[in-house]
């Protein structure tokens, strides 16, 4: 009897304390990663777009109100973040590959063999301020205070003045550099295809230490836990000692990497080939997280707003938390991006391999106040386009379909990939002044036959232009990628040509069928 008088007691206290557990949640020991909610998304607006030319550089920057970018196709523009609006865009003797870097009122950039230089571009109007003779680079030049540097593919490395552009001094290394240089402290850091990391004094040019790192460098070395990091092709991660050069620290991480390493505070993040991006404690080699992502592009991450941004190649930008790795934002661009994104609160800007430069929105961060110095366009922001405009160098779009019918009504034809174009022939009697019906239906004939076989051969000229810029994006000997250039702009013009001759006949032909009636 006193057991059965206790249950009662128990069931009350059992149920007591499941209510105070379903109150407060599981015990965190309890609580599994994959059951917590995610995290609050991002939220962006679309400001603005604007065309530059045809694939950026590898980055672009952002300083003062303005958006500086460049293209491979030897185009360099200043934007006005505020409104979108172009303030200036020239024309160099080569492309920018590497991108370029805005400070200090200046645009900083290095052409493409083999007129290869560094150069120095008013932001406000683009005039040139000076130029030195280097080799082209992989990356846009380093600033800081009065100083620039900058590597050739071939390892001649430069150091010069901002305000004038004279050559403070001149290094040759004999190793092949495919990676941006890195700057900590007085060290000047290079990494090479060797797998050698070279320290230089930033000063002087004086070499400090030569590192071995287990295999060819493609990205930046990043400092963490007192040491330098980075991480070869072959995936080894190696922290070294800045003062010696003496390799402290290995590590093997699987896959293979083309962006280098990224750090905050004592993380090191690393995105492979592959797509996974891992994040390790440097100090103790603590694997923190992983996250799996398909079709990452070769542009290294980068950190901001505590957020790890990668981009894909189906045109989309994860943002992964930094504690975490779990995903917090997405973002969908119309094209695959170009570079990596660049956060000025509260804008965040990137762009893309059709040329175009990209801003967004982001209302959860507070701006920054405006700089009187600002260099800037008044006018209110054009808005987010639907579409790209149209560009004739865009006619040839790959894999689509052109269907030339006859019988179908006359249209002019569009400029956009994938286009439709038709013409209407006639029959019956046609009389105009003492011209026979028969002769007015040929002479119809004739420009319709003449205006398809014109558009035809334009299309075919765009498809030589196209496949000769492909060459000149991808391939890495620089005297090929001149060659291939001029031969993309060569056949370009030809298929204008082509192209307005087209349309006359095209012109004729539609005014003989109206009056044919």
């Amino acid at each position: 009897m006193e057991l059965l008088a206790v249950k009662p007691g128990l069931a009350r206290t059992w149920l007591l304390g499941c209510c105070v557990l379903l109150a407060c949640g599981a015990p965190p020991s309890l609580a599994r990663a994959d059951e917590q909610p995610p995290a609050v998304p991002v939220r962006f607006e679309p400001l603005w777009r604007q065309d530059i030319g045809r694939r950026l550089g590898a980055s672009l920057s952002a300083e003062l109100g303005l958006v500086a970018a460049a293209t491979l196709d030897r185009r360099v523009a200043a934007i006005d973040l505020e409104s979108g609006k172009r303030i200036w865009r020239k024309k160099r003797a080569a492309g920018i590959q590497g991108g370029v870097t805005l400070t200090g009122g200046r645009v900083l950039g290095v052409c493409d063999f083999p007129k290869g230089g560094l150069f120095c571009l008013d932001a406000r109007t683009g005039e040139e301020q000076w130029q030195l003779d280097t080799g082209d680079a992989w990356g846009a030049p380093l600033v800081r205070g009065p100083h620039v540097w900058s590597a050739s593919s071939f390892g001649e490395i430069v150091c010069c003045s901002l305000a004038t552009g004279g050559l403070l001094w001149r290094a040759e290394l004999d190793r092949l550099v495919r990676a941006p240089l890195g700057l900590i402290d007085t060290l000047l850091l290079i990494p090479t295809v060797e797998a050698q990391l070279i320290a230089l004094d930033a000063a002087t040019g004086e070499e400090r230490w030569r590192s071995e790192v287990g295999g060819a460098l493609y990205g930046r070395p990043a400092p963490a836990a007192g040491l330098l990091w980075s991480v070869s092709y072959a995936g080894v991660l190696c922290g070294v000692d800045p003062a010696t050069g003496a390799v402290l620290e290995r590590r093997e991480l699987e896959g293979l990497y083309r962006c280098g390493v990224v750090s905050s505070g004592d993380t090191l993040i690393a995105l492979s080939a592959g797509g996974r991006v891992t994040a390790l404690h440097a100090a103790t080699g603590e694997l923190l997280w992983e996250q799996a992502l398909e079709a990452a592009s070769g542009i290294p991450p980068v950190l901001a707003a505590r957020l790890v941004w990668v981009s894909l190649s189906d045109g989309s930008v994860m943002a992964l938390s930094m504690g975490t790795g779990r995903v917090a934002a997405e973002l969908t661009l119309p094209d695959p991006a170009a570079t990596g994104v660049v956060v000025r609160p509260p804008y965040l800007i990137v762009g893309t391999v059709r040329g175009d430069v990209l801003a967004f929105h982001w209302p959860d961060l507070a701006p920054l106040p405006r700089d009187p110095r600002t260099v800037g366009v008044s006018g209110t922001a054009p808005g987010w386009r639907d579409a790209p405009k149209a560009d004739r160098r865009h006619l040839a779009a790959r894999g689509s379909s052109f269907e030339f019918s006859l019988g179908a009504p006359v249209q002019p034809p569009s400029f956009e990939p994938g286009f439709q174009a038709s013409t209407m022939m006639t029959s019956g009697p046609v009389i105009l002044g003492d011209k026979p019906k028969d002769s007015r239906l040929k002479s119809g004939r004739w420009w319709a036959a003449g205006w398809i076989f014109g558009t035809a051969a334009a299309l075919w000229l765009q498809y030589e232009a196209d496949q000769a810029y492909e060459v000149y994006e991808n391939t890495g000997n620089a005297a090929h990628r001149d060659a291939a250039l001029n031969r993309a702009e060569r056949y370009d013009r030809y298929a204008t040509g082509v192209w307005i001759t087209s349309e006359v006949f095209f012109l004729m032909a539609l005014r003989a069928w109206l009056k044919g009636g």
